[in-house]
């Protein structure tokens, strides 16, 4: 008389809990692995120039969203670039908003395929500050850099 689960039965039942298993454990490492929380003051996770450069206005739009900055989590229609590129560009866009004029000036920073740069203004596209045709926007590009520079 044979049980009513036999040993293949068996073998693949916990087979597949354990292939399940495996499963949950890399999709949370990979989830883990593509964030950076940079308001963990001072944790293993962040590296010196987060720790001496993070700025409050990423922080504070961080908390406004309720993101973290990650590798594969962007806003829809941003360009990707490098986290303290889009810290600068949160400066640049808290400037802009300042500077009477500049309000409605669309700025986005970018990396190209080949890893260099991109900053687009208003949908035009530029390799270098000094590219830009708009002296008031050249200086607060220059100003965000500075702030940035400064820790600020």
């Amino acid at each position: 008389m044979e049980s009513a689960l036999d040993f293949p039965a068996v073998f693949y039942i916990a087979g597949g809990l354990i292939l399940l298993a495996i499963i949950i454990m890399l999709v949370t490492w990979s989830r883990r692995t593509s964030t950076i929380d940079l308001d963990a003051s001072g944790s293993a996770e962040q590296s010196d120039w987060v720790r001496t450069k993070s700025t409050g206005e990423t922080s504070a739009q961080l908390q406004q969203d309720g993101d973290l900055i990650s590798t594969d989590n962007h806003d829809p229609g941003e360009k990707l670039a490098s986290p303290f590129a889009e810290q600068i560009e949160d400066i640049i866009r808290d400037l802009l908003k300042e500077s009477p004029g500049l309000a409605g000036v669309d700025v986005d920073l970018g990396s190209a395929p080949d890893g260099s740069l991109e900053i687009w203004i208003n949908g035009e596209i530029f390799s270098s500050i000094d590219e830009i045709s708009n002296e008031q926007v050249q200086q607060v590009f220059r100003q965000a850099i500075a702030r940035w520079e400064a820790g600020q």
